[in-house]
């Protein structure tokens, strides 16, 4: 599976207890480094 999923998960999916990684986006100090395989399913 990788990680493409879950990041894409965190980062577009709904703010929810089923993806924690999700809350990062409720702060505006938060930078998110992503390797291009991870990145790949971000629009």
């Amino acid at each position: 599976m990788g990680w493409a999923i879950p990041a894409r998960a965190a980062l577009t999916g709904p703010i929810s207890t089923r993806c924690p990684a999700s809350a990062l986006r409720t702060t505006s100090h938060v930078t998110i480094h992503l390797d291009p395989e991870s990145a790949r399913l971000l629009p």
